[in-house]
């Protein structure tokens, strides 16, 4: 009998399931368990990934020449870093142990951050796993733009006294600021004083097709078309314009400062700057012009001939940069005042027989009344006319990059309204040109320095990109 209990026992397969069901769910919990885990995992490794990609990307940006030492800027940039980690909402409270490196030049800039904690599991617990290690690394490389600046520079008669003083004092800090020994190699500044014209000079007007009749002065008569695009064009015929002056005290319509083109010399920018005198009207719109066109890439022969002559540094082959190049294009252009009247002598008294005391550089405003009245002289450029010139110049230098899809500007301008009234017709132009509101600067006499510093500070931060 209990033979035969035993056998019915041995052959009963009631419940044998139960072990296997039990051991798949368990695998089933652990499997399904290690996919949450790792997605776990994976979801904090990518948030810290993520935030050491942008805090690299930041420090190596970050502009750290206010700092005296080495110390101080490895621990701002630590703190730069570390930010970006304590303000992800993932990994708030993390605490990861951050290794930052940084190699800091004023050429270059390598910052390098790596991070790593462990985050406890929840399923893999069963199987002996008790934490995941999350890692990640990240490198951000800076190095320097290539640079070209035009420094467009009001020397107008408004501009007398302490305010010229005060923008030589301004213009040489700038210089000072953008080239340095290190950084001379990679920039260009063409100086461009402009007051009722802009005097180019004989070396830098022999390279355009000017009708040249009188060696007085070179200035260049515009058309209004010209203002449409920012090149200058060496085969078109331009104008020479007339030697005379204006007023009582004899201020010429073409000022004696020259361009100074596409100089690293900080001594010869800083005797340029010195030299300047002001007088005269004010006509800021040929300064845009002459600004924009010696950053057009359409001037490289320009400048392959002024490196023949030795006038410009022969590592500046191949400049200006085409625009879609790495380089960056910057104007500076300041002004105190609104466009005023250009005026010439009617060509059909400064040509006449006997008249050779235009060329003798007299005074046409009192010519203008003792001899043929207002018949002698005739508006070239109007103040309305001129704002438009302004307005197209200014369009056309920040219009995007020819030939691609980046919106990216050809020239960044920087604009500085000195001493004007809130509202007034150069203030609502320099706001306009400026490539946005932010490099828009309006001061007082007593900040014109600290604008061009932070003008500065802005370029050489932009000059180094990741």
């Amino acid at each position: 009998m209990r033979i035969s209990k035993l056998k019915l026992f041995l052959q009963n397969d009631d419940g044998a399931i139960t072990p296997f069901v039990i051991v798949m769910f368990l695998t089933m919990v652990v499997g399904g368990g290690m996919g949450v885990d790792f997605m776990r995992h994976e979801s904090e490794r990518a948030a810290l990934q993520d935030a050491l990609d942008r805090g690299v990307l930041a420090a190596a940006s970050y502009d750290v020449s206010d700092y005296e030492t080495s110390a101080n800027v490895t621990i701002d940039l630590e703190a730069r870093v570390a930010s970006y980690v304590t303000s992800s909402d993932i990994l708030r409270g993390r605490n990861p142990n951050l290794v930052i490196t940084s190699n800091i030049s004023e050429l270059s800039r390598q910052v390098t951050a790596s991070g790593s904690y462990d985050i406890n599991t929840f399923f893999l617990k069963i199987i002996g796993i008790t934490t995941l290690p999350v890692i990640a690394r990240a490198t951000a490389i800076s190095s320097v733009n290539e640079v070209e600046i035009s420094l467009i520079l009001d020397n107008s008669g408004s501009m007398g006294g302490q305010k010229i003083r005060d923008l030589k004092t301004a213009a040489n800090t700038f210089i000072d600021l953008v080239l340095t020994e290190k950084t001379a190699a990679h920039t260009t500044v063409s100086l461009i004083p402009f007051a009722a014209q802009v005097n180019a000079g004989s070396v830098l007007a022999a390279e355009y097709n000017l009708a040249a009749w009188h060696r007085y002065n070179w200035c260049f008569e515009f058309d209004a078309g010209d203002y449409t695009t920012t090149s200058l064009s060496q085969d078109t015929r331009f104008q020479q314009e007339q030697q005379y002056y204006r007023g009582e005290s004899g201020t010429y319509e073409c000022p004696a400062a020259t361009i100074l083109p596409f100089s690293n010399d900080p001594a010869a920018l800083h005797s340029a700057i010195n030299d300047m005198q002001a007088g005269g009207f004010t006509a800021t719109y040929a300064g845009m012009k002459w600004g924009a066109a010696l950053l057009d890439p359409n001037s490289q022969p320009v400048v392959t001939s002024l490196i023949a002559n030795g006038v410009v540094d022969p590592i500046f082959a191949g400049r200006p940069l085409p625009w879609e190049d790495r380089g960056l294009k910057f104007i500076v252009l300041m002004t105190d005042g609104a466009n005023t009247l250009h005026k010439r002598i009617q060509p059909r008294y400064y040509n006449q027989t006997g008249t050779s005391s235009w060329r003798s550089q007299d005074n046409a405003d009192f010519w203008n009344v003792r001899w043929c009245g207002d018949n002698c002289t005739e508006v070239v450029t109007g103040s309305t006319e001129g704002d438009s010139r302004l307005d197209a110049i200014c369009s056309s230098a920040k219009a995007p990059i020819p030939g691609g899809s980046s919106l990216k500007q050809r020239i960044i301008i920087y604009t500085i309204g000195f001493d004007i009234s809130s509202g007034s017709n150069p203030y609502l132009k320099m706001r306009d040109c400026a490539s946005s509101e932010s490099r828009f600067y309006h001061v007082g006499t007593s900040d014109l320095t600290a604008a061009f510093v932070q003008i500065a500070k802005s370029i050489n931060k932009l000059k180094l990109s990741n």
